[in-house]
């Protein structure tokens, strides 16, 4: 049976992207594809451009609605979309061509295939800075009888937790009601695929680079100020209690290599932490209340879970102040004082 793709592109801000996000998609012509692109209220002309290309193509579907966040599109996606696998891309990345047809030779009838990617930092003329590639990839599947011991293998040789690379079988999703947190400031990709994980009964890697992901870098925008908010810690704590609860209900074995397991989640609580710094900030009440917000962050038990598991990571300052919330607030409160003279 030629079982159907839906893609699904959330896209907002995107219309020097989209038209090429969009042609190399359709260019996928060995798949039956639907193409569902979810205009999140866009107020430049990518729900325009959207538009221009389903009515020439019927295997696209275009949504328009307002504006709440790629959660919410994406949601408004998985509602909309009538594939048997569902597949997640963003506006300004490409699935490479002919990879979505070997994702599905090699998946079989495993519930969750995983590819590979690449990830480009480029600037405003599309320059490449540098490039980062997913780990050398094997084709192998994992049964759920397997899980216990195996699954550690996967998780060192593959993306779990990006949404993105990954075809989902459609039927789990809807059954199971699985979708994305719009309450979540981060983390949410890692969330969706911690909700699809305990219902899988088998997983695949492909030996496919299947996603091209670019990192636009905006001089004069530091990336953490872009993405600062106060509740961004707090989501990168939840998501971390999630994942924890996810691999006991999986009855998942680290093999004893604790940090390897959990260094992916565990790396967000250093941008959660530069993120909250970030945040502007005018008089000394306000700085004092963001450390103390910091403070809080600093003393949470996933916090000191980080920090003993990263210990061999960082310098033996760096880690003196990590592992003593109150060294590091007063050293970061020592330093405002310094900056306004006080």
């Amino acid at each position: 049976m030629n079982e159907k793709v839906s893609v699904i592109v959330p896209v907002y801000k995107a219309e020097t992207t989209v038209a090429r996000c969009i042609e190399i998609i359709i260019s996928q012509n060995d798949i039956d594809l639907e193409l569902v692109l979810v205009d999140d209220g866009s107020p430049d002309r990518s729900g325009a451009v959207c538009d221009e290309y389903a009515e020439k193509d019927p295997r696209i579907k275009v949504i328009h609605k307002a504006n709440a966040g790629v959660s919410a599109a994406r949601n408004a996606g998985i509602e909309a979309s009538s594939g048997d696998w569902i597949m997640f891309c963003d506006a300004d990345d490409e699935i490479l061509p002919g990879t979505i047809a070997e994702m599905l030779k090699e998946g079989g009838d495993a519930d969750i295939v995983l590819g590979g990617f690449e990830a480009y930092i480029i600037n405003k003329r599309r320059n490449r800075v540098s490039i980062m590639r997913d780990l050398k990839r094997d084709c192998f599947s994992l049964e759920k009888a397997e899980f216990t011991d195996g699954f550690f293998k996967f998780y060192q040789t593959n993306n779990i937790l990006s949404s993105c690379a990954k075809l989902f079988r459609a039927d789990i999703i809807r059954k199971n009601n699985i979708r994305f947190n719009t309450d979540l400031v981060v983390l949410e990709d890692y969330d969706f695929v911690l909700s699809f994980l305990p219902f899988c009964r088998k997983i695949c890697s492909s030996s496919a680079t299947v996603y091209l992901w670019y990192i636009f870098q905006e001089s004069g925008t530091p990336y953490y100020a872009k993405r600062s908010r106060m509740d961004y810690a707090d989501d990168v704590i939840a998501v971390h209690r999630k994942h924890q609860e996810t691999l006991e209900t999986m009855n998942v074995s680290d093999k004893g290599d604790v940090w390897s397991v959990w260094k992916d989640l565990y790396g967000n609580f250093g941008t959660a932490l530069s993120a909250l710094w970030a945040i502007p900030t005018e008089t000394f009440g306000e700085k004092l209340a963001k450390l103390k917000r910091i403070r809080t962050v600093l003393r949470d038990p996933a916090y000191r879970a980080y920090v003993k598991f990263s210990r061999g990571e960082f310098s033996k300052k760096e880690y003196r102040y990590m592992k003593h919330p109150t060294m590091l607030s007063l050293f970061l409160l020592r330093r405002e004082r310094e900056k306004l003279g006080k």
